[in-house]
């Protein structure tokens, strides 16, 4: 009933898969399940299509990108884990497109999608905590040391995406003494 509330005080996992879901129950109540399947199917075709780019972009051969996307679109696992809500999928996804963006920023040097890589990682991160903070902070570094020319367009472009997880970490830290997205990434490295 407190969708807002809940998400700022739930501490054991990151924030937008459960604002996704509860987004979902609220607008969709019983039909809840045909928006999920709806966007997740929605996040495989990007996967897909990102995939396709990439494979087209780094080895210049069409069919390369073709079976390459084929075998990643008809594997079971894909199957499965657009059928499952978890955060699987959409860091995958995620992950896949930010590569993408890279190289296109890599490509053009312009600042949209420097800041459209960096939006992408933030998601990324406030979805599935074993992203960390660090690992983004570690990318920003490496990227504008490898790009000197371009550092301050690079930092500006990073800017705001991390002082949005920061502040979040920040939250976390604040109420649960817990500098991270999830309280429980300890319980889950324990278990395996």
């Amino acid at each position: 009933d407190r969708l807002l509330e809940s998400l700022w005080y739930y501490h054991a996992h990151p924030p937008l898969l459960n604002l996704f879901t509860g987004v979902g129950l609220k607008l969709f109540g019983d039909s809840a399940d045909a928006y999920f399947a709806l966007t997740f199917h929605a996040l495989g075709m990007a996967l897909a299509l990102a995939v396709y780019i990439l494979t087209l972009r780094l080895s210049g051969a069409r069919p390369a990108a073709i079976v390459a996307t084929g075998l990643l679109v008809f594997s079971p696992s894909f199957v499965l884990y657009e059928n499952w809500l978890m955060y699987t999928f959409p860091s995958a996804a995620l992950l896949t497109i930010s590569a993408v963006l890279l190289h296109q920023y890599l490509a053009t040097q312009r600042t949209g999608w420097a800041a459209a890589f960096f939006a992408t990682l933030a998601i990324l991160l406030l979805t599935r905590s074993i992203f960390h903070l660090a690992w983004m902070v570690l990318v920003v570094v490496l990227l504008a040391i490898l790009l000197r020319r371009w550092w301050r367009q690079i930092l500006l472009a990073a800017a705001a995406p991390l002082l949005v997880v920061a502040l979040w970490y920040g939250k976390n830290y604040y109420y649960f003494g817990s500098f991270g997205t999830s309280t429980a990434a300890g319980l889950g490295l324990a278990n395996i």
